[in-house]
């Protein structure tokens, strides 16, 4: 019987989702342009011909993340499998959770927060400005556990979080990090960031979590929300645990690239259900190519199979996606590519 009844909500669930796709009409094409990019460098083997339909599986899961967050205020429709065992690790004792943007994301605060489990999020002061828009119910279920003495938003950027997060933990509080977070990438200094191995390429990414494990003497939960049709998997993985006999800086290249390893392989079986795609290629070091707004002096090209158009403002680009150069493109040339290539779609 409860079987069925998750059928129905499930096919309630995606139901709408398909509603809120159709009303928000064309995607902006930028987002197509830079999910493919990303897709032909990090994921290779992948055929081009399967880009814009994961583009249309990936649209789907964003309208499912903000669609999750309007059920916060009452019960989640869908079961939740692998929560029990992981609440019990969290009970006995604090630590860093561990998370990604990917699948059902947002509903680990949902979870801490019904199972009224104290806990900090560390993010970028301006991730709180959008999720105002994105995410209004979350945004309104945190700040009852905030006035509960259950929760804490605070500022990755702000030199005063660590004192807080020193405080916070001693007390009981967990910490909740995202930490395929891309805010603060571009002003990072190097020395904060960390060179990884992930999927094919070398990627610089902030090292803040795995530093402020060894610094507080927390372990590090990794743990992911993989969407299933009609229930969720919280995957976990093996907690990272601290140790004053491992060099820090050593423990920190490990531990980073550890939580970016745990991450990989289901971004090649559910692909889609990774937010970061349009944006991942901020992480690449040598990616300085991008805007180089040089004029294209060339032919038109055949097809998108190689190149991209992207626009800004009112400027128009040309993106060539292997090294992610721009060519300043004229309007009409823009139009015509465009005509060319996504007319029929």
């Amino acid at each position: 019987m409860k079987k069925l009844l998750y059928k129905k909500q499930a096919r309630a669930l995606y139901r709408e989702a398909e509603i809120q796709l159709s009303a928000r009409g064309a995607e902006p094409l930028n987002t197509y342009t830079f999910l493919s990019a990303n897709l032909s460098n990090f994921v290779p083997t992948m055929p081009h011909e399967q880009h814009w339909s994961l583009f249309e599986q990936y649209r789907m899961a964003q309208v499912l993340n903000g669609l999750d967050t309007t059920y916060f205020e009452e019960k989640y429709p869908l079961p939740v499998v692998g929560w029990d065992i992981y609440l019990r690790k969290l009970r006995e004792r604090p630590g860093i959770i561990s998370t990604y943007h990917f699948g059902a994301y947002q509903l680990i605060n949902y979870l801490l927060i019904k199972n009224r489990i104290p806990f900090a999020l560390l993010v970028a002061g301006e991730v709180k400005t959008r999720w105002s828009k994105r995410f209004p119910h979350l945004l309104s279920e945190l700040s009852v556990a905030e006035e509960a003495g259950l929760f804490v938003l605070l500022d990755a950027n702000d030199s005063s979080s660590l004192r807080k997060m020193y405080e916070l933990t001693a007390s009981g509080f967990r910490l909740l990090i995202y930490i395929d977070g891309l805010e603060g990438l571009k002003n990072a200094k190097k020395d904060h960031l960390q060179l990884v191995s992930f999927l094919g390429q070398r990627i610089a990414v902030p090292k803040g979590v795995a530093q402020l494990s060894y610094t507080l003497g927390l372990p590090i939960d990794p743990l992911l929300a993989l969407r299933h049709k009609e229930h969720i998997e919280l995957v976990s993985g093996t907690t990272i645990q601290p140790s004053g006999n491992v060099e820090k800086r050593r423990y920190v290249q490990e531990t980073v690239r550890n939580l970016f390893s745990f991450l990989e392989p289901y971004l090649h079986h559910w692909p889609e259900q990774w937010t970061n795609w349009p944006d991942v290629h901020r992480t690449l070091p040598e990616a300085t190519g991008l805007l180089g707004a040089r004029d294209w002096q060339d032919n038109p090209p055949n097809d998108d199979t190689a190149y991209g158009i992207y626009s800004l403002a009112d400027q128009c680009f040309l993106l060539r996606k292997h090294d992610y150069v721009s060519f300043r493109l004229e309007k009409k040339e823009f139009d015509v590519l465009f005509d060319s290539w996504y007319g029929g779609m």
